[in-house]
């Protein structure tokens, strides 16, 4: 009894043995493709893992472009409504400075016109004014007329008359009589006068001499008269003229 005991423990023991050699044979095949199961799983959820921050990574850099690219839009429209805002009132400058260029310009061309239809009719009245005297000195002329025009020429000659008197030529508007011609000797001293007729003078007398002109003619007179009246309105218009040129406040 004892004897087949001792044999069933040993073969027990045999077959347990036989049987974990048995499974360690079997089984390690299989626990070697485990693991390298495992092992592959562990690279895949590692490659995912790397692949999901590497994904992360560009989509933090897609937004960070995008974020800079926004920026760099804002700031391009910034410096263009800038640029445009700067054109725009360098436009207006220029377009304010040629109008106020024109502006000047119509006003001087305005003045001009102005002064020059004021002095045509300025000399128009100064003409008229030589006619109305020449025409109101003829109107009331004669004798005591044309006396009167010959002492004032003798009194004008008299301030020349001092010996340095030569080729004096004495115009009358009529022949003058002995009485008139003493006076101018008188008047001239040894200096004989040249004497012409010069109707065109209607009456006085106009001397010419070495010193000057003396003019007492009706024709002198009267063309006094428009030339006193055409520097005045030259003297009017100058001194209105600078006026007239400056801009409206």
């Amino acid at each position: 009894m004892t004897d087949s005991i001792w044999t069933f423990v040993f073969e027990t023991l045999n077959f347990a043995a036989l049987a974990g050699v048995l499974a360690w044979l079997f089984f390690k095949p299989v626990r070697a493709a485990l693991q390298e199961e495992q092992a592959r799983a562990e690279r895949l959820q590692q490659e995912a893992v790397d692949k999901a921050d590497k994904a992360d990574q560009l989509l933090r850099e897609q937004d960070a472009k995008r974020q800079s690219l926004g920026d760099e839009l804002d700031a391009m429209r910034d410096a263009a409504r800038a640029a445009a805002k700067l054109e725009a009132e360098q436009l207006l400058r220029d377009a304010r400075a040629r109008i106020e260029h024109e502006r000047a310009n119509l006003r001087r061309e305005a003045v001009n016109i102005e002064r020059s239809q004021v002095a045509k009719l300025a000399e128009a009245v100064a003409e008229a004014t030589h006619l109305a005297v020449q025409k109101l000195l003829g109107q009331i002329g004669g004798p005591d007329l044309d006396r009167a025009l010959l002492s004032a020429g003798c009194r004008e000659l008299q301030q020349f008359s001092d010996g340095s008197l030569a080729g004096v030529t004495v115009e009358s508007a009529k022949a003058l009589s002995d009485e008139e011609q003493a006076q101018l000797r008188g008047a001239l001293g040894d200096e004989p006068p040249q004497l012409r007729l010069a109707p065109e003078l209607i009456a006085g007398v106009r001397i010419s001499t070495s010193r000057g002109l003396i003019d007492a003619s009706v024709a002198g007179l009267s063309e006094y008269a428009r030339q006193l009246l055409v520097t005045e309105m030259d003297s009017l218009l100058s001194d209105e003229g600078p006026a007239e040129e400056h801009p409206d406040a």
